[in-house]
C-alpha cells in the first residue's frame, strides 16, 4: 500500500464511540467527517441552523454501531425538539471525540445543580 492509499484508509476510518445516555442500551456518535465539519462552518456563516447548532452536531454525529449516520439535515426541526440534556450530552461528547474544547460549561452547570 503505497502513502497516498495509507492516508486515504486512515482518514476515511472515522471513530465510533459509544456513549452512555440515560434510556439506552447502546448509543453512538461517531467523528465528523470534513465534509460534514465545512457544511456546519457554511451553515453558520449563513445562518440556515440559526440557534439549532446542538440538533445540528447531534445529526452529524450520531450513528449505529458501524458508524452509519442515523439522521440527515431534513432532520433538523424534528431533532431540535428532542430534550436539551439529549443534545447537550451529544454535543459535549462530540465536541470530545472530534478535539473541540470549551463546551462543557452547560453540561457542568447540570451535574451542579
Amino acid at each position: 500500500m503505497n502513502l497516498r492509499e495509507q492516508i486515504a484508509a486512515y482518514g476515511k476510518d472515522l471513530k465510533v464511540k459509544k456513549i452512555n445516555v440515560e434510556g439506552f442500551k447502546e448509543f453512538y456518535i461517531r467523528e465528523v467527517s470534513a465534509g460534514d465539519r465545512e457544511s456546519f462552518e457554511e451553515q453558520l456563516t449563513d445562518d440556515t441552523i440559526g440557534n439549532r447548532v446542538r440538533a445540528t452536531i447531534f445529526i452529524k454525529s450520531v450513528c449505529d454501531k458501524d458508524g452509519n449516520l442515523l439522521y440527515t439535515d431534513d432532520d433538523l426541526e424534528e431533532v431540535n425538539g428532542y430534550k436539551f440534556t439529549l443534545l447537550t450530552k451529544v454535543f459535549n461528547e462530540s465536541n470530545k471525540l472530534n478535539g473541540v474544547a470549551g463546551f462543557d460549561a452547560v453540561d457542568d452547570s447540570l451535574k451542579n445543580s
